[in-house]
């Protein structure tokens, strides 16, 4: 998410009195801060991203329920805090901690810590990915054949090149993960967006490019319904109103944290179809058990 870009870019803003509209930076930590001008235009933060998934644990049997849990997670702004609240949500819940372990964001080799948490057991694998580090964990755990009831990796799982990355499709199958959009999504404009993105560049537009396209809506709502460019008049206006986007509705507390949620997404058969909210579901179906390991 690019806090660590965005923090002192807002605080920058913030002195000169301008209105900041992010596209990425969702770390919790930017929104305590007491800026009036800042916002996120995704629709949840790091502080609510395991939300959807919560609320899916929570709704399985007690006996279908994984009982011990590792984590992982990359030294990393956004995805150090969301496996904090993922192990204290879920510890809530009486699931045991076996395992957890922060690594430097240079780490490549995951052999180790593959190792060390096959040796405790865990039924359940939460790991805060950021990029190709989510692969080559999963990698790791595939060379001592080790396979989690439930896995849930933070942002690599986004990435199309995912299930290529770790030895196909089926090996994909079951993983879940966190987004911010979908091209799938029914969203208002959304599938012009895709449409019009496509056709101009000749590729399928990436997260990343989503998001910037919703922080522009949110400030030509914003222009639009003020009619004027005063950054004080436009930052009330957003504190104020609802902006409906490619992400969804929009909505933020008086510190710019948008009050919603991350779309709760799992690999199925190839495809990452969105599971929650209802009301951008791509699918009715949840793998509640993801299925062993392939041969690579």
């Amino acid at each position: 998410m690019l806090s660590s870009i965005n923090a002192p870019a807002s605080a920058v803003a913030a002195r000169q009195g301008m209105l900041y509209v992010e596209p990425s930076g969702g770390a919790a930590t930017l929104f305590t801060r007491g800026f009036t001008d800042l916002f996120f235009a995704q629709p949840g933060t790091t502080t609510s991203l395991p939300d959807q998934f919560i609320n899916w644990f929570a709704s399985l049997p007690a006996a279908q329920r994984p009982k011990t849990a590792a984590y992982v997670t990359q030294d990393d702004p956004s995805a150090s805090p969301a496996v904090a609240v993922f192990r204290t949500r879920l510890q809530a819940l009486g699931i045991k901690t076996v395992y957890y372990q922060v690594y430097d964001p240079s780490t490549t080799n995951f052999d180790s810590i593959a190792a060390a948490i096959a040796h405790t057991q865990p039924q359940m694998i939460i790991q805060g990915a950021v990029a190709d580090d989510g692969a080559q964990f999963v990698r790791s755990l595939q060379k001592i054949n080790y396979n989690p009831k439930i896995l849930f990796q933070t942002n690599a799982p986004t990435d199309e090149s995912y299930p290529s990355a770790i030895g196909g499709a089926a090996n994909a199958n079951g993983v879940f993960t966190a987004q911010s959009w979908s091209r799938t999504a029914t969203y208002p404009g959304n599938q012009a967006f895709v449409t019009a993105y496509t056709k101009m560049f000749g590729t399928p537009p990436t997260e990343d490019a989503a998001n910037s396209y919703t922080a522009g809506q949110v400030l030509e709502a914003a222009v639009k319904a003020v009619g004027t460019l005063s950054q004080s008049a436009l930052a009330q206006w957003l504190h104020q109103h609802t902006v409906s986007t490619i992400v969804g509705p929009l909505k933020w507390d008086k510190t710019g944290d948008p009050e919603g949620s991350l779309l709760f997404s799992q690999w199925q058969h190839g495809t990452l179809q969105i599971v929650a909210p209802a009301s951008a579901a791509t699918t009715k179906t949840i793998l509640a058990t993801k299925p062993t390991w392939v041969n690579r």
